[in-house]
């Protein structure tokens, strides 16, 4: 029993699991156990996943010191474009998918150089770009949702299908998939530790060691927008149709992300120093 107690709290990601489980419990109890049903799991996973997804990015860019408020905009930004392309101009859904998600990445990419450039904070940058995209969103939609008119697609199957024997579909499967994914860059890659340490002191610790701190930050602002866009492409398959409420709530996603971006970054914000030798060496060219 002590030793789970030990591990339990040098892993305080356990906590938020550990609350999970302890609602679910009580909303089961208090809805006269029809909270465990199909229907309620199926769509509970449904939003969750798109939710979850949006937060994956938003954890990863606050890891390094910024965030992104235009996430809401960009979740409904691709799923649009991706539904027009396919409705109006007749592309195949994968050609319109890389297209939306193309341009998810142009928005994280010019989110970061006007962070980086101009010096203006990304809280500023990026609600300007929020605005910005918002006005895109209506002109492109006309103000009514936008339904996929193609949905027997292969690539639209395995977006938003549902999963055989369970009541969940693909997009949460992808959600996990994403998030081991970061998972490993975070904790094997370069580009994972330099992410962990600049986002200490606004990445002067990890800027005299030789880390690329621009780099890094320009990629996970990609990274953030990608997976904002694409989340809502997967939304997209697996409802039929995109809005630009879609996202209206997804620019809160950040505070989805804070406490675990919080706890993942502090490890880099309040032992960088004391770590930057042995995760860096001593070379400023290695990169």
């Amino acid at each position: 029993m002590n030793r789970f107690v030990v591990w339990a709290l040098k892993h305080q990601e356990i906590g938020p699991l550990v609350g999970l489980v302890a609602l679910s419990i009580a909303f089961h109890l208090a809805s006269g156990h029809l909270f465990f049903t199909s229907g309620q799991i199926s769509a509970v996973a449904a939003l969750s996943s798109s939710v979850g997804i949006v937060a994956l990015g938003v954890t990863i860019l606050m890891i390094s010191g910024e965030f992104d408020l235009s996430v809401s905009a960009t979740f409904a930004l691709a799923p649009i474009l991706m539904a027009s392309l396919v409705n109006q101009a007749g592309w195949p859904p994968l050609a319109a998918l890389l297209l939306a998600v193309s341009a998810a990445s142009v928005i994280g990419l010019t989110n970061g150089l006007l962070t980086m450039l101009t010096g203006i904070p990304s809280f500023i940058a990026t609600l300007g770009m929020l605005f910005a995209i918002k006005s895109v969103n209506r002109m492109l939609a006309g103000g009514a949702p936008v339904e996929l008119l193609e949905t027997e697609d292969r690539i639209i199957r395995w977006m938003g299908a549902e999963l055989p024997y369970t009541p969940f579909t693909a997009p949460l499967i992808w959600m996990f998939g994403f998030g081991a994914l970061l998972w490993f860059v975070l904790e094997h890659t370069s580009h994972g530790n330099a992410t962990r340490a600049i986002g200490d002191q606004e990445g002067s610790i990890a800027r005299a060691m030789g880390v690329p701190v621009m780099q890094t930050k320009l990629v996970n602002f990609v990274v953030c927008a990608v997976l904002a866009g694409l989340s809502g492409c997967l939304q997209l398959a697996d409802f039929g149709y995109a809005s630009v409420d879609s996202g209206r709530d997804r620019h809160w996603g950040h505070l989805l992300a804070r406490r675990a971006g919080n706890r993942i970054g502090v490890t880099a914000r309040g032992a960088a120093a004391r770590h930057a030798e042995e995760r860096f060496g001593s070379g400023r060219n290695t990169w």
